[in-house]
């Protein structure tokens, strides 16, 4: 359950010379396979299976190249919201993603995340302080910053708090242009 079968050189999935019953396939996704999606003959297989909700198509991976393969999804991809949801069994995907409680999951390995664009930083000078500001709409942001002086320094969390101001967020530093950079992250 749950897994996309992509490109291999044989049959998506297979059995040769199997025999008995109980194999259960359900909510995969196989596609691209050298001799197609599914064989249970060979070798003579009597084996009893059930075959229940297979999407057939492009998983529309991040990168499905040889030299690049990356298994997370492309916002479009098929697999996204096709799965069952198995958190009696497992709560993350392999990258330690929280999986959903409840509905549907993302097939496959990883749990597609949405990339989120920062809202914008607001800079602006009051009172001889230098104030940065964002919008309370745009969900939880940690702000962040690191010396200009060192280009390749790290960037490390602003310890000072943000206050709610209106509809904004605001971090009010001491003194103008601290040679700084600045920029909002993910918590």
């Amino acid at each position: 359950k749950n897994n996309i079968i992509y490109q291999n050189g044989h049959a998506g999935i297979g059995c040769y010379a199997a025999t008995g019953s109980g194999v259960v396939v359900d909510h995969n996704l196989v596609y691209g396979n050298g001799y197609g999606s599914y064989d249970w003959l060979s070798g003579s297989s009597t084996v009893a299976y059930a075959l229940g909700t297979t999407v057939s198509a492009d998983p529309k991976f991040a990168n499905n190249s040889a030299s690049g393969f990356d298994a997370h999804f492309s916002g479009s991809s098929p697999a996204i919201g096709a799965g069952l949801n198995l958190s009696g069994t497992f709560a993350a995907d392999k990258d330690g993603a929280a999986r959903p409680a409840s509905g549907s999951w993302d097939l496959g390995a990883y749990a597609f995340v949405a990339a989120v664009a920062p809202p914008a930083l607001r800079i602006s000078v009051r009172s001889g302080n230098f104030e940065l500001r964002w919008s309370t709409n745009s969900g939880n942001w940690i702000l962040q910053s690191r010396s200009i002086a060192s280009p390749g320094s790290a960037w490390a969390d602003v310890i000072t708090s943000p206050v709610i101001d209106g509809d904004t967020y605001l971090v009010s530093h001491p003194g103008l242009g601290d040679g700084s950079l600045y920029r909002l992250r993910v918590p």
